[in-house]
């Protein structure tokens, strides 16, 4: 009984660990990826197409303003989403 008190924050976290491990392995993450890139793809074509076909923006949208929010938007997010992974991946 000695033992089991004197363990039992070790044998608590050991088993919250081993829980949330096995919850994290049910998370259907190629299902989740699929669903976010298909959004964000509908989201681009809509905004582009929109931009482009607007009678107030058609002139300027697909030559001068789309690519440099392309760039500006690959710089930026990308960038930021590629630094935090490697961030998160530090530790290794």
């Amino acid at each position: 009984m000695e033992f089991f008190t004197n363990n039992l924050n070790l044998l608590v976290g050991g088993g919250a660990s081993a829980i949330a491990l096995w919850l994290l392995k049910l998370v259907p993450n190629k299902a989740i990826k699929r669903c976010v890139g298909t959004a964000c793809y509908w989201a681009g074509t809509a905004m582009t197409l929109g931009l482009s076909r607007f009678s107030l923006t058609r002139s300027i949208w697909n030559k001068t303003v789309e690519p440099y929010f392309i760039d500006l938007v690959d710089n930026v997010v990308g960038e930021a989403v590629k630094s935090f992974i490697e961030g998160l991946r530090s530790d290794k």
